[in-house]
C-alpha cells in the first residue's frame, strides 16, 4: 500500500482510510490503557465490534461526495482521538442505537426523511445515544447547492427537518477542505457534550 501524501488523501482513499481508522482505534485504546485498564477494557469490548460494522459499512456504502467522505472520515478519527466510539452505518438500525453510552456517536450517511409525503435525503445524521439531540449534517459544493432555486429548497427543507426536532449543521465545500478538521471536532463536541 502506497503512503498517502496528505491526511486529506488517507482520508478520501477508502482503504487507506479503514486501516488509519483501526489505527486511530487501537491508539485511543493504547493511550486510554495508560490511564484506566479497566475502563480500557470496556473501550475495546465495546469498540471492536463496531469499528468492524463501521468498515463494512464504509466499504459497503461509501460517502457520495469527496467533501462528504472529507468531514465524516475526520468525524470518525476525532471520536477516536477523544476516547469516543464511531459508529458508520447506512441506513437501517444497529443494536448500538439503544445504548445509553455516552462514548459512542452515530453517524448514519445517507439517512432518509419523509417531508410532505416526499422522501428526502440528507448527507448525514449524527447523534450520541445517550444525549436527546440529533443533527443533520450538510455538506454543500458550489456545483449543487449554488442556484438561488437550491438555495431556497435548501432552506425550506432545513426548517422542515427541524421541525421534527433535527438541529441543521451546513458546511460549505470550501470550509471542509479548509477546516475539515476543527469542525468535525465542534460537532463532535456538540453532539457528545464535550
Amino acid at each position: 500500500m502506497e503512503i498517502p501524501e496528505s491526511i486529506e488523501a488517507a482520508l478520501l482513499d477508502d482503504g487507506h482510510f479503514a486501516h488509519c481508522l483501526s489505527l486511530a482505534a487501537r491508539t485511543a485504546a493504547r493511550e486510554l490503557r495508560s490511564q484506566n485498564e479497566l475502563a480500557a477494557e470496556g473501550f475495546e469490548k465495546l469498540g471492536d465490534p463496531i469499528l468492524d460494522f463501521s468498515i463494512n459499512n464504509l466499504a459497503d456504502h461509501p460517502c457520495e461526495s469527496p467533501i462528504e467522505k472529507l468531514l465524516l472520515h475526520s468525524l470518525m478519527i476525532s471520536a477516536y482521538r477523544n476516547w469516543i466510539i464511531p459508529c458508520f452505518r447506512h441506513g437501517g438500525a444497529t443494536d448500538f442505537e439503544s445504548s445509553e453510552c455516552s462514548q459512542i456517536v452515530l453517524i448514519e450517511s445517507q439517512a432518509v426523511f419523509w417531508l410532505k409525503g416526499r422522501k428526502a435525503r440528507v448527507d448525514a445524521v449524527v447523534y450520541c445515544p445517550a444525549f436527546p439531540e440529533r443533527y443533520v449534517v450538510e455538506c454543500d459544493g458550489y456545483e449543487f447547492h449554488s442556484s438561488k432555486e437550491k438555495f431556497e429548497a435548501d432552506r425550506k427543507r432545513d426548517r422542515a427537518i427541524q421541525a421534527m426536532g433535527y438541529q441543521t449543521r451546513r458546511y460549505s465545500g470550501s470550509e471542509i477542505k479548509a477546516n475539515h478538521i476543527k469542525l468535525s471536532f465542534d460537532l463532535l463536541c456538540e453532539v457528545c457534550h464535550l
